[in-house]
């Protein structure tokens, strides 16, 4: 078994998931870090060692691969050019723990998981409403700012009436379903701060659009402080519950663009907005493919959304594996489309086109028995966060004042 060691014990490196999957194919010798308050630790039963150390583990050939375990690409491309300078690295192989994943896939992915209980929802849950608040400061403090550095990009956003704002949103089918239809209603759910997608179709015709997200009131609150212009009210709705919040059989399309992976239940989503629909109507989803293993399941990336060698749709974590084209033949025409995959795994995507073609009985294909009680469960998770000082400034002052 080949040695190893993992270069960075951060939140990727000593994750449970890649821990788990690097035991059970390589031999792991120890950890490496640049952070010298972190050598002598061990994580996970390995000590962190420096760089100095790791490079004479290479230069004795004592370990055959560095797997640098860090989230920015440019950094994992900076140490590994550090690596490949400082060290003899003939026989040693270094390498990015997103192309260790992206290599051995069918080792890690779980078998197909056939149960409707293919998840532990409470579970999922809580570590979605764990990680809101990474998600709004994303959009605080790398989006809406003046000193972000997605300003320019938000506020031209913020400006953009035309429906294709991007050309890499993989687009061309979309545009000629909703263009041959008078004022379609879509819905672009998971939506973010400043929508990507405007109503005026290349063509000159017009939809009824409606932004969604689950993280609503807090847009809503970010863009009435930091927007320069008139802006869009998000609508409140959760893609899990998203029947509760939209009318069924009322939506011509639904967009869901780099979110579905942010929910609790991907699949359950899925089903749940074929429900809005109408008959013939059209689910887009595009997403990064495999943003759970790019992002080292940390924050809301709990979910791959990806293929199979036969083109199927497929969602998948470390916990379970679903074939959405199997499961769902019989309600949906699925037509899956994915990027080059000689590219590095974060620059790929995926891109699924959904035609609703049955109505259909959400408990075939859901067990719904326990819905309520998931949603009960959220809120009292919610309650508990705004009982916490650090979260509730008034309840914080109410406490101590």
């Amino acid at each position: 078994m080949e040695k190893i060691v993992i270069y960075g014990a951060g939140m990727i490196g000593t994750s449970e998931q890649l821990v788990n999957f690097l035991e059970s194919n390589y031999e792991i010798v120890a950890y490496c870090d640049s952070d010298r308050e972190k050598y002598g630790k061990v994580y996970h039963n390995y000590r962190v060692i420096g760089f100095k150390e790791m490079t004479k583990l290479i230069d004795e050939k004592q370990i055959d691969m560095v797997v640098v375990a860090i989230a920015q690409q440019e950094i994992v491309d900076s140490i590994m050019h550090e690596i490949e300078t400082e060290c003899d690295c003939e026989g040693t192989k270094i390498i990015g723990y997103r192309q260790v994943l992206a290599e051995n896939k069918k080792k890690f992915m779980p078998k197909e998981n056939y149960n409707k209980n293919y998840i532990d929802f409470s579970k999922n849950a809580v570590i979605w409403l764990d990680n809101i608040m990474s998600e709004v400061d994303f959009w605080i403090n790398c989006v809406a700012k003046e000193d972000a550095r997605g300003r320019e990009d938000y506020l031209n956003r913020l400006h953009n009436h035309n429906f294709i704002y991007e050309k890499s949103l993989n687009t061309d089918y979309l545009v000629d379903y909703l263009s041959v239809r008078n004022t379609p209603m879509v819905y672009d759910i998971g939506c973010g701060l400043a929508p990507r997608f405007g109503e005026l179709l290349p063509n000159g015709n017009r939809i009824l659009l409606t932004e969604v997200d689950p993280l609503a009131p807090f847009y809503n609150v970010i863009n009435a402080k930091f927007a320069p212009c008139e802006y869009s009210m998000i609508k409140f709705g959760m893609f899990e519950y998203i029947d509760m919040f939209l009318q069924r059989e009322s939506a011509d399309a639904i967009i869901i663009n780099n979110a579905l992976d942010h929910c609790i239940d991907p699949y359950k989503s899925i089903i749940k907005c074929l429900s809005v629909l109408k008959k013939d109507g059209l689910l887009h989803l595009n997403h990064g493919r495999m943003e759970g293993v790019v992002g080292g399941y940390g924050g809301l990336h709990q979910w791959n959304l990806d293929c199979d060698e036969e083109d199927n749709f497929i969602i998948w974590n470390y916990q379970t594996m679903l074939n959405v084209s199997k499961r769902l033949k019989n309600i949906a025409e699925i037509n899956v489309f994915h990027s080059d995959e000689k590219l590095p795994l974060e620059n790929q995507s995926v891109w699924v086109e959904m035609i609703k073609k049955n109505d259909f009985n959400m408990d075939e294909y859901l067990d719904l028995s326990d819905e309520k009680k998931d949603m009960a469960q959220i809120i009292e998770k919610l309650m508990e966060l705004m009982a916490r000082e650090d979260t509730n400034n008034v309840f914080g002052k109410l406490l101590n004042g």
